[in-house]
């Protein structure tokens, strides 16, 4: 009879039964705990994007900004630029192209002008640097300009734009498209640099790149009695309840949601083609910008809603001054001893306005402008 030595069925069994149940008791904690972690970080995710939104792009593209001795050129190719954001992108993300030293070492600086220009401007860009705005045109103050603009998608403008920067060293882009949209974008950016670069100057002229401006009246007349000024902005100035609000279909329309119930906008602001504005509101009024929500119609929130959320801002209007008109502004100035028109809105293809405006207005001069003046620039005779 063969011998068969004794099994132990019911503890095998009751081994077997731990394992499995322990086996599903760590599956379900798993289980648990991944689901935890998942809606966690959705939720996460969904407050920063409704609160936040403008701080997730900064930091997709931020990168540490230091002052270099030269100017910083980064290539940014096939970035991806938010079409929608609550605040302008440009409060906290970085340069594309920087110039920081183009006020260093300055003394002495009357003028910092500040120009909105579009990529493709060269031309405009070149003609500005050569007259009216050329940093050598006085013996014992100084001006600078700065050309500000965004994104361009041709890779040779690009490229040209780079050129340029190296060459003139006078130009900033900006983290977003150079659309019509985007003016406000640039707007906040051209504050930033300015608090950041260039604290020393003692009056902000803000231009677009069509502006011919008279430096010597404003030098002249202008200065001495704007120096003095605290929380100031003239220009063009629109006053609140006056302006229409567009809706529907039109160049300058504004979704129905935005300024609900109005029909007029209900602040005080600035025709953006030049604005001068006291040094002592650039500070104030770019910290605004990360609290003031973006609006695309730059000349409502850069002179606007800007100065609103600040207080105590004056806006003066000055447009007996200013002429929109290429053709009348060339007029008085050929055809008067002495045109008053401090800008004139100059910029008319292949007719050679601004050198001829320029040449006009050095003819004019007063004897206390001619010897302020460099005398290589003076006519003969």
């Amino acid at each position: 009879m063969a011998f068969s030595p004794p099994t132990n069925q019911p503890r095998d069994r009751k081994l077997q039964t731990y394992i499995y149940y322990n086996f599903i008791l760590i599956v379900l904690v798993t289980l648990v705990l991944y689901l935890t972690l998942y809606i966690t970080y959705a939720a996460d995710r969904s407050v920063s994007h409704l609160n936040v939104a403008h701080e997730i792009e900064a930091y997709r593209t931020v990168v540490k900004r230091t002052p270099h001795p030269q100017a910083v050129h980064e290539r940014q190719r096939n970035r991806n630029v938010p079409k929608r954001t609550l605040y302008p992108l440009t409060v906290e993300s970085h340069y594309v192209i920087n110039s920081p030293n183009i006020c260093t070492n300055v003394s002495n600086l009357k003028f910092l002008i500040i120009v909105h220009t579009s990529t493709d401007h060269f031309q405009r860009r070149r003609i500005m640097r050569e007259t009216w705005a050329n940093k050598n045109i006085f013996k014992t103050v100084n001006l600078r300009i700065v050309f500000f603009f965004g994104l361009t998608k041709v890779t040779a403008t690009q490229e040209l734009i780079e050129n340029e920067s190296i060459v003139y060293g006078d130009v900033i882009q900006g983290n977003f498209l150079d659309t019509y949209h985007n003016l406000t974008h640039k707007g906040v950016l051209a504050y930033r640099w300015t608090q950041d670069f260039c604290q020393q100057a003692e009056m902000i002229v803000k231009v677009d790149d069509d502006v011919f401006l008279n430096v010597f009246i404003l030098l002249e007349s202008v200065y001495p009695e704007f120096k003095s000024k605290k929380r100031s902005i003239l220009c063009q100035c629109l006053m609140k309840y006056r302006s229409k609000i567009h809706r529907g279909k039109h160049k300058w329309s504004v979704d129905k949601r935005v300024f609900r119930g109005y029909s007029h906008y209900p602040i005080n602001y600035c025709m953006g083609y030049f604005v001068l504005i006291s040094r002592d509101l650039i500070r104030p009024m770019y910290r605004a910008s990360s609290l003031t929500p973006f609006f695309w119609v730059d000349d409502v929130y850069l002179y606007g809603l800007l100065p609103e959320k600040v207080g105590g801002v004056k806006h003066q209007d000055i447009r007996k001054s200013l002429m929109k008109n290429a053709k009348v502004g060339l007029k008085c100035y050929l055809e008067s001893k002495k045109c008053s028109y401090l800008v004139v809105i100059a910029w008319a293809k292949e007719k050679g306005y601004f050198d001829q405006l320029w040449y006009a207005a050095l003819s004019q001069l007063s004897p206390a402008m001619k010897k302020e003046v460099n005398p290589l620039l003076l006519p003969e005779g």
